[in-house]
């Protein structure tokens, strides 16, 4: 038989692989090589036996294989998302906890570095934001400072001028009486 066959049965595969003749040509610039000339009858053949359990462990042993290295993969793929996830959660978690402190007032709450460059800018501003609302509570405190005392002081001299009038009038209210 001068083709290629493959025959099998249950316990066995065999490979058939004729050998044919083959051609060099040595006065051509290509060195060209036919690996066969047509309507020759073959050289020999090599037949290749393969048992089929040996074939049936090697593709279990390759399943299983492909399955361990899929599993970590996808296993060094998770940590690696976790990894990445928490560094941006971590940040993002702080970002929130310091715009809560200073929405209920603790306007000297700052966020440290954050180590990630966008997050870090917004820290940034959200400091700045802290740093100038600080100053402008401390500006208003002192003008309601300085009103209440301004108010104080108005009232004092309204109390003053109130006696100042009880007394006028009761010393008139006297004169007159007399």
């Amino acid at each position: 038989n001068s083709a290629r066959s493959m025959y099998q049965n249950r316990q066995s595969l065999w490979l058939y692989e004729p050998i044919m003749p083959t051609e060099i040509r040595l006065d051509q610039s290509d060195f060209g090589y036919s690996p066969g000339i047509p309507g020759k009858t073959p050289l020999g053949g090599v037949l290749v036996e393969i048992s089929k359990q040996h074939l049936n462990e090697n593709k279990t042993h390759i399943l299983v294989t492909t399955l361990l290295v899929t599993f970590s993969v996808l296993l060094l793929g998770l940590v690696v998302a976790f990894h990445v996830a928490r560094k941006i959660t971590r940040p993002i978690l702080e970002l929130n906890r310091t715009i809560h402190d200073i929405g209920e007032g603790r306007l000297d709450t700052r966020i440290d570095d954050l180590e990630v460059n966008e997050l870090d800018r917004l820290g940034k501003g959200v400091n700045t934001m802290a740093r100038q609302l600080l100053q402008d509570r401390n500006t208003l405190q002192k003008r309601i400072d300085e009103a209440t005392e301004a108010l104080r002081r108005k009232k004092e001299q309204a109390e003053d001028a109130n006696q100042d009038k009880s007394r006028f009038l009761a010393a008139a209210s006297h004169d007159l009486r007399q």
